[in-house]
């Protein structure tokens, strides 16, 4: 706009919404649009006032939108491209391989051919008539001399009325999917696009018990087409629990000679694989599958996989995987009695262990317990266990052994063997002292072992260390004719094992205190020859001590606190008279029990 008037500083409004009108004659705008300018001069020569002057829709301001187009190829190295929006006056099309640039109009299609089936880069431009401004797009376009045949890769029975086809797609191209039943006419059911290189097709009401096959067309947008190989689905009819064995029962694969191998899965994992031509078949006319490799109780579920001669784009076989069917296997054999079934003294505890045969699980442990293998104190009860092992806190292994027998019911509802229910008993270990050989240990016989049991004698500590052990044979005695010297408490255990590794039993643990001595001489001779000289006693285990030594007269003539620190029969720096005299000693021993001594003796010069 021209300033005309006085006003050497008008002020312009150049979008209506403005608020406060903006002074100089430039702006910049940012926004597509139609818009109009007002100029506000203060008109002097005119009397003064205000004056305005608007240009209506005076500025059109154009945007650079992203052109909207899709390119898709066709068989024989063509190239469809379509202009499918209307932003810009024309398109400049690059079909990226050095040719002529070409123009089209909104809406508008064109074909090109190329010379090579190389990945290309296609731009278009959109561009104004009346302007500078624009903007690109560009796509990358795989090219091919012959249509790509859709590339099925399996079938999956997902149900009893559905089954799911997978194959992998191109957004570019446009599908159709037909199914035959009972080796019928094809008849096709739909027609659509994908997105994504993955897709899944889901295909509902179908009877799982016929022979549904499948195929899929691939077309181009110049009118070419191309039909997959066929695949038919895999139905498992039937998975049954019998004795020991599972029966699995399916429809064979609708082509068999297409068939390269049936492959077995059981939880997911490979089971077996079996060709054609080992196929059974029973008098249903189904294939037929028996696994015996199965533990009562446990779950199992199977799924067949048709693994077909056709190949698949990556070089991989089709596949055609049946259902899943889930069943607890069952058995009505009689389960063998536990074994290795072990008695143990632990913590004053009994604690039983045993082994499990195989392949039984039991659901319910019956334990039965007697006391002095008499039924005396009898004890009867059931329980759940899945570490095989039990503890008998209520027995008290010190006072007796315990006897104990075990039968079990499996998860099947089958009882063990009661012809055949283990024994177990305990060991008591008990001790006496003998005035003249030492400290003689015996002990009740281990029950359970089915080899030779030998038993080995261990010393412990006051920790339960052992620190000593000797191996007694299949004796149930041991006279320990060696007391230790250092320990005046000694603990002692049996332990009962077996020649065939059968493994150990523990008896309770017993524990034997030695008597404290301190013993006092009736005379000594204090006459500096060397020999008798000190009044001091002897003694073992002793910790603390303290002596008193006193006169005719009562006068205390000597004390001392260590027993190594004698009387040399002095008293007030001079030696004592001949005659008797009398003492008093207090001790202590290694477990806290007093030691008292009192008694005369004869001093001699």
């Amino acid at each position: 706009m021209i300033n005309c008037s006085e006003d050497f500083n008008p002020r312009y409004r150049f979008v209506e919404t403005d608020t406060f009108p903006l002074p100089g004659d430039t702006h910049t705008y940012f926004t597509q649009g139609v818009y109009s300018i007002t100029q506000i001069i203060n008109n002097q020569s005119g009397g003064g006032g205000i004056k305005t002057l608007t240009k209506e829709n005076y500025i059109t301001v154009l945007g650079a939108p992203t052109p909207q187009f899709e390119a898709k190829p066709c068989e024989g190295r063509e190239l469809v491209i379509s202009i499918t929006g209307d932003n810009y006056d024309i398109y400049e099309v690059d079909f990226g391989d050095g040719s002529a640039i070409d123009s089209l109009l909104p809406n508008e299609s064109s074909t090109y051919t190329y010379a090579d089936t190389l990945p290309k880069t296609v731009t278009v431009r959109g561009k104004y008539l009346e302007a500078t401004c624009g903007s690109s797009a560009t796509k990358d376009v795989t090219l091919f001399n012959e249509l790509i045949k859709p590339d099925i890769t399996q079938t999956l029975t997902s149900s009893d009325s559905e089954i799911e086809l997978s194959f992998n797609a191109f957004d570019f191209l446009t599908y159709s999917n037909a199914v035959s039943v009972n080796s019928g006419a094809f008849l096709t059911l739909d027609t659509f696009s994908v997105v994504g290189a993955d897709s899944t097709l889901l295909f509902n009401g179908l009877d799982v018990n016929d022979d549904n096959c499948f195929r899929l067309t691939s077309f181009d947008v110049c009118g070419n087409s191309i039909v997959s190989d066929t695949i038919c689905h895999t139905f498992l009819v039937v998975a049954k629990a019998e004795n020991n064995q599972t029966i699995l029962n399916w429809n064979s694969y609708a082509n068999p000679q297409d068939v390269l191998q049936y492959k077995i899965f059981r939880n997911s994992t490979p089971l077996d694989s079996i060709f054609p031509q080992n196929l059974q078949i029973d008098s249903t006319g189904r294939a037929r599958y028996v696994d015996t490799e199965v533990i009562c109780g446990q779950e199992y579920c199977y799924q067949i996989v048709t693994e077909l001669k056709q190949l698949n784009k990556s070089g991989t076989s089709l596949l055609s995987a049946s259902n899943t069917i889930c069943v607890t296997a069952i058995s009505e054999d009689t389960p063998d009695p536990v074994e290795d079934f072990l008695a143990s003294v632990e913590n004053d505890s009994i604690l039983l262990s045993w082994e499990i045969p195989d392949p039984f699980v039991p659901a319910t442990y019956f334990l039965g317990r007697q006391v002095d293998t008499l039924m005396a104190d009898s004890l009867y009860r059931s329980f759940a266990s899945t570490n095989q092992q039990y503890i008998d806190s209520s027995a008290t292994p010190s006072n007796a052994p315990y006897c104990y027998f075990m039968d079990f019911v499996d998860v099947c509802g089958n009882l063990s063997d009661t012809s055949e229910t283990p024994l177990t008993c305990s060991m008591l270990l008990q001790g006496k002292e003998s005035l003249t050989e030492g400290y003689i240990l015996e002990w009740t016989p281990f029950i359970g072992f089915e080899g030779n049991t030998s038993y080995i004698l261990e010393w412990l500590d006051a920790s339960g260390t052992a620190f000593k052990s000797v191996n007694v044979g299949n004796t149930l005695s041991f006279t320990d004719t060696e007391l230790d010297a250092e320990r005046q408490v000694l603990y002692y255990r049996v332990i009962a094992q077996s020649d065939l590794n059968e493994g150990q039993s523990f008896s309770n643990i017993i524990r034997y205190k030695q008597p404290a001595t301190l013993f006092f001489p009736n005379a000594f001779t204090p006459d500096g020859n060397g020999a008798n000289d000190l009044f001091f006693p002897k003694g073992k285990f002793i910790d603390t001590y303290e002596l008193h030594i006193f006169n005719q007269w009562g006068e205390e003539v000597f004390e001392s606190d260590a027993m190594d620190d004698g009387w040399n029969g002095f008293y007030r720096e001079k030696l004592s008279a001949s005659g008797t005299y009398t003492f008093r000693a207090k001790a202590v021993d290694k477990t806290g029990e007093e030691v008292i001594r009192s008694g005369t003796f004869v001093l001699i010069r």
